[in-house]
């Protein structure tokens, strides 16, 4: 794909994500980051949309994305919003006995919480 289409989609998605983010009664925070995670990781609610591509030349649109449930993963509802505006517990994040699948996705959540906050240690910390 030229460079210049691929600049047009990015700016397409950027103006997107920024109206989400200014509708009014909006709940979405956006983070854009050069640093990781360096991929698409979307947030919504008990949902994570993650995507694949993160260094192909490839768009978002023609890329793979993985849709995780998390409530159906063993994980209480609301969970995604606690971790991500309070701070993934230490426990979490150090404990492998945690489980794989919820050790995982809390670090998924602490690469996202360090992409909006910086990569200082994020308020909150749990």
């Amino acid at each position: 794909m030229p460079l210049a289409e691929v600049s047009a989609l990015y700016h397409s998605s950027r103006d997107w994500c920024q109206a989400l983010v200014a509708a009014p009664g909006s709940r979405i925070r956006q983070a854009t980051t050069a640093t990781l995670p360096l991929y698409p990781v979307l947030v919504i609610d008990d949902v994570l949309l993650i995507g694949q591509y993160a260094h192909s030349q490839l768009p978002a649109a023609s890329g793979l994305w993985f849709t995780l449930d998390t409530c159906a993963m063993g994980l209480p509802q609301g969970t995604l919003a606690s971790w991500f505006n309070t701070g993934v517990p230490e426990a979490q994040l150090q404990q492998p006995a945690a489980g794989g699948v919820s050790l995982a996705i809390g670090r998924l959540i602490d690469e996202c919480r360090t992409a909006a906050f910086g990569a200082s240690e994020p308020p909150g910390r749990a």
